[in-house]
């Protein structure tokens, strides 16, 4: 029988990173790891989900910043600067607040969407490149991060604190021995004692021409969604989110005290609005102007 000779060509190498050609570099970065939870739920339950999740994924401003590369693969996404770490503090710090924002990013496009994340910013040696389209990634950071990140019982953003004393915007909260939590409520450091604006604040009409009151609603009905979810009959969802709360609570007690007493509207930041506690249980709580 004839045999036919088979040609094999060499795959060919296409770095995404600053990675010479040489396959075998692994490159000390800081990155992203990023855990859908739920993910397997929503794969059985409701696919349409999914598709509507990968859309966002997609759209995400991480995909579109020219010195950033992105992976995504099932549940998990990962950002990381093309750059090693550590050519000098600004620039470390210049890629912590990015990580950070990008993390923001997907935060408030999943607001109204019922599907939360966990995420850790970190740092560790990996590669990522393709060999024609295949995309390779693998390294001991990834390994780690994967193992560390499933002890986080929590929800949001969690820092390595090798990076916290890199960040120079979002403020943290140790949360164990490894991690420190990030505060990505923005809006909410624009209030006393962190921010200019007073709490409550005194002038509805003014309050009502702020960008403020915008970015305000989108952060509170986040915090409703955590407050709500503390109430899960999944205690493993209802820890992970009265953890986050707690970790809330410990830098803005005021403010969450309002909301809460408040229905959790928005409208309760306003020193008019009148907080009706003495409702019967059950019947939710009234706000009025």
């Amino acid at each position: 029988m004839d045999r036919t000779r088979v040609t094999v060509r060499p795959p060919i190498h296409k770095p995404v990173t600053n990675e010479p050609e040489d396959l075998t570099p692994l490159v000390d970065r800081y990155f992203l790891y990023i855990d859908i939870l739920g993910f397997a739920d929503l794969v059985m339950n409701a696919p349409d989900r999914v598709v509507d999740l990968y859309e966002i994924i997609s759209s995400l401003n991480a995909h579109e910043h020219q010195s950033f590369g992105t992976i995504v693969f099932s549940d998990t996404i990962l950002v990381y600067p093309k750059f090693e770490r550590g050519v000098g503090r600004r620039a470390d710090a210049y890629f912590i607040m990015f990580l950070c924002e990008f993390v923001q990013d997907l935060m408030h496009r999943l607001r109204n969407k019922d599907i939360y994340f966990r995420a850790i910013l970190t740092q560790g040696k990996f590669t990522h490149y393709f060999l024609n389209d295949v995309p390779c990634f693998y390294g001991p950071a990834l390994i780690d991060a994967y193992k560390s990140e499933k002890q986080v019982k929590a929800l949001g953003l969690f820092m390595d604190r090798r990076c916290t004393s890199r960040s120079d915007v979002f403020r943290t909260q140790p949360f164990n021995d490894r991690y420190d939590f990030v505060y990505l409520w923005q809006s909410l450091e624009e209030f006393e004692p962190y921010g200019v604006n007073p709490f409550p604040y005194p002038d509805a009409s003014l309050f009502e021409q702020m960008d403020l009151q915008w970015r305000l609603a989108e952060d509170v009905l986040m915090l409703s969604n955590i407050a709500r979810n503390r109430n899960s009959t999944d205690p493993g969802i209802s820890l992970k989110h009265a953890n986050t709360w707690k970790l809330l609570y410990a830098r803005y007690p005021k403010i969450l005290d309002r909301l809460e007493g408040g229905g959790l509207s928005s409208s309760c930041v306003l020193s008019g609005a009148r907080l009706d506690r003495e409702r019967k249980a059950g019947e939710g709580t009234r706000i009025e102007i």
